[in-house]
């Protein structure tokens, strides 16, 4: 954890917080995630490519931030984004 907060002259930090839990995924991953809605190819990635090139990519994705910083762990994600505010109700049928 010192070498996180303190990994620069400028960055001598007085972290006043808890030390993470065992198991937290932060600080010490890097998280690369893609967002989007599978349902929709206007709102990210996720809709935007089939799902299985979709997560090529993802991976290929971390593989890059992996060998650009070796010292901290990339580790994959989605953001799904399920729900959206709309301008004007809609009809559901059901």
């Amino acid at each position: 954890m010192q070498v996180l907060y303190n990994s620069g002259a400028w960055l001598k930090l007085d972290v006043k917080t808890p030390y993470p839990l065992p198991g937290a995924v932060l600080p010490f991953k890097r998280v690369i995630a893609f967002y989007g809605n599978l349902y929709s190819r206007r709102m990210g990635i996720l809709g935007q490519l089939p799902k299985y090139e979709m997560l090529k990519k993802l991976e290929e994705e971390v593989k890059q931030w992996q060998i650009a910083d070796s010292s901290t762990t990339a580790i994959p994600a989605l953001h799904y984004i399920a729900i959206t505010a709309q301008s004007s109700p809609e009809k559901w049928e059901v």
